[in-house]
C-alpha cells in the first residue's frame, strides 16, 4: 500500500511538472527549439519576405499605392512619391568604368575623411584604407569579398568566428546564405553553433532583446547593417594579424 501511494504521488508530481513546461506564459515555453538547420531554414524564409529589396536583383522595382522604389545597386535606391523624388543611400556604392577607374558614393560616418586628405592618396583602395572602410563590392548583391576567409587556414577561420557575437553570426548566416551557413557548420564549435541556434530561435519567435535571448541582445532582421559592419571590422582585424604571422 505504501509503495502504491508513493508511486501515485510521484506520477502526480510528474504531471504538474510537465504541465508547467507546456503551459507557460511565453511562446518559448510552448515551442520547442529545433536544431540549427531547422531554425535557420525558417529564419531564412522570413528575412527574404521582410527584406525583399535586399535580396532583389539590380534594377528591381517595388511599388505600392503611394511609393515606387527602384534598386540602382545594393546601396542606392530611387524613391518616387506623388510629392517627392529622392535618392536613398544605405552605404558606400561604387562602380568600375570601362577605363578601369572607379566612380560612386562614399559614406564616411566616422569623419575620417578630414584626416585622410592630409596624406597623398593614389588609388581608390588607398582612399578606403585611409577612411578605415572596407572596400565596397562592385556590382554585387549582398557582397562577395567575405569569401576570402574561405581560403584561410582553419586556425584563422576559428579566430574570426570567436570574435563574433552569436547575434551577429545569426544574422550573417541569413544574409550571406548557404555558403556561409556551410562554412559555419564546418568551422565553429558545437557550443557556438548552439548559441547561434538559440538566437535564431528567438528571432523566429519575434522575441528581440536581452530579456529573451540568454546569450546576447539578439538583433532584429532589420539590424543587418550592424551585423555586417561588425563582420567587416573583425575580418580586417584578423586579416592584419594573419599577415603579421606569415
Amino acid at each position: 500500500m505504501g509503495k502504491n501511494k508513493k508511486n501515485f504521488f510521484s506520477r502526480l508530481l510528474g504531471f504538474f511538472k510537465r504541465r508547467k513546461v507546456s503551459s507557460g506564459n511565453g511562446d518559448e515555453n510552448k515551442i520547442r527549439k529545433q536544431n540549427f538547420l531547422s531554425e535557420w531554414n525558417l529564419a531564412s524564409q522570413k528575412i527574404k519576405s521582410l527584406l525583399p529589396l535586399l535580396f532583389a536583383p539590380i534594377g528591381f522595382i517595388w511599388e505600392s499605392k503611394s511609393l515606387k522604389v527602384s534598386k540602382t545597386n545594393q546601396n542606392l535606391f530611387k524613391l518616387e512619391g506623388k510629392t517627392f523624388q529622392f535618392l536613398l543611400v544605405t552605404g558606400s556604392s561604387i562602380q568600375k568604368n570601362s577605363d578601369g577607374n572607379y566612380t560612386g558614393i562614399i559614406i564616411d560616418e566616422k569623419g575620417k575623411f578630414h584626416r585622410a586628405i592630409q596624406s597623398e592618396i593614389k588609388t581608390a583602395e588607398e582612399l578606403f584604407q585611409k577612411l578605415e572602410l572596407p572596400f565596397p563590392e562592385v556590382d554585387s548583391q549582398v557582397g562577395e569579398s567575405w569569401k576570402a576567409i574561405l581560403q584561410w587556414e582553419r586556425f584563422w577561420q576559428a579566430q574570426l568566428l570567436a570574435k563574433l557575437r552569436p547575434n551577429v553570426i545569426a544574422i550573417l548566416s541569413l544574409l550571406l546564405g548557404e555558403e556561409f551557413k556551410k562554412f559555419l557548420v564546418l568551422t565553429t564549435s558545437e557550443r557556438q553553433l548552439e548559441l547561434v541556434r538559440d538566437e535564431l530561435f528567438y528571432l523566429n519567435l519575434g522575441k528581440v532583446g536581452q530579456a529573451y535571448s540568454p546569450h546576447s541582445k539578439n538583433f532584429h532582421y532589420y539590424e543587418f547593417g550592424t551585423a555586417l559592419q561588425e563582420f567587416n571590422q573583425r575580418i580586417l582585424e584578423v586579416t592584419e594579424k594573419r599577415k603579421q604571422s606569415i
